[in-house]
């Protein structure tokens, strides 16, 4: 069993630190639907631009989820929400709380 292991973790582990090191793809800065109701292309961006300021972004996709809502009542819409850099807990709580966002799910990156 131990000379299974061990090949197949010091496969896995060269996998990731040569996969740590790659560039990552530049994905493109712009929307990929105007109206919200399209499935974005493979590598396109979801959300707002580098530059965007969430405060104008935030209202915007909310309108767009309450029209979308309004005519297909019983889909679920969602909306994804990533930060630009490491935030302490109790900072994303806050801004959850003063947007009044519901949240479904959360995924954390612990940084290395």
């Amino acid at each position: 069993m131990f000379l299974f292991a061990v090949p197949l973790f010091v496969g896995g582990l060269a996998t990731v630190l040569v996969n740590q090191f790659r560039p990552v793809a530049e994905l493109s800065s712009t929307d990929s639907s105007s109206d919200g109701d399209s499935v974005p292309a493979k590598g396109a961006r979801l959300g707002p631009s580098k530059n965007d300021a969430l405060s104008d972004y935030i209202p915007k996709r909310t309108e767009i989820l309450k029209t979308k809502a309004a005519k297909q009542p019983r889909q679920a819409s969602f909306a994804v929400i990533s930060f630009d850099s490491y935030r302490k807990v109790g900072e994303v709580e806050e801004f959850v709380k003063v947007s009044r966002l519901d949240v479904v799910a959360v995924q954390m990156r612990i940084p290395l």
